[in-house]
């Protein structure tokens, strides 16, 4: 199978372009972008950050802190959880509810107005 670039035939490529993480464009690359809003947290973040459709941006950390900010940065709401928070958490927006998985076992569901804890 050929895949394209200077891969051989019959071998399939990775992300980062193969096991030793060697990629597959030799060329510079250069960004001129800046972050247009940065958001603070207690903690790293490592969960993906999420929205919902009420104009919210839920950003979980690895502190156990979740918050709820405007598309401008404000903090609508604050909630602390038991355990960091690694893996993306899930907007459920029939109900206004944001799911949490944290790294202490738990999964809570806040509600996304106001961020207390439903369960």
């Amino acid at each position: 199978m050929k895949t394209g670039g200077a891969s051989p035939v019959g071998v399939w490529c990775m992300a980062g372009g193969g096991s030793h993480r060697t990629g597959r464009f030799g060329g510079a690359v250069t960004l001129a972008s800046a972050p247009q809003l940065e958001l603070p947290a207690r903690a790293a973040v490592q969960a993906p950050v999420v929205f919902d459709g009420e104009d919210r941006v839920f950003v979980a950390d690895m502190a156990g802190t979740v918050r709820a900010y405007s598309p401008e940065g404000r903090v609508f709401w604050e909630q602390t959880l038991e355990g960091g928070v690694a893996a993306g958490p899930a907007v459920e927006t029939a109900m206004g509810r944001l799911m949490v998985g944290t790294l202490a076992g738990w999964v809570y569901a806040l509600d996304t107005s106001s961020g207390a804890v439903v369960w």
